[in-house]
């Protein structure tokens, strides 16, 4: 049986020189696969990301979990 750990992280800029706006995003995702037999892996992933941006209507704050069991063939 194997336990598999993952962090990612990232931060992305987007400027859009038409409309004189910058908008930051923070993204950044923790998960695990664990092998609960040779054939299924159970697997858990938590997403985080926000939008940081001068219009208040672009900003976003999202919170994801996801669970899967995945058969192997």
């Amino acid at each position: 049986r194997d336990l598999n750990i993952y962090v990612r992280g990232r931060v992305v800029v987007d400027d859009f020189e038409i409309i004189h706006r910058i908008d930051t995003t923070y993204l950044g995702e923790i998960g695990a696969f664990y092998e609960l037999s040779r054939d299924l892996v159970l697997g858990f992933e938590y997403d985080y990301s926000a939008r940081s941006s001068p219009v208040t209507s672009a900003n976003f704050l999202q919170h994801l979990v996801s669970v899967s069991l995945t058969a192997r063939l």
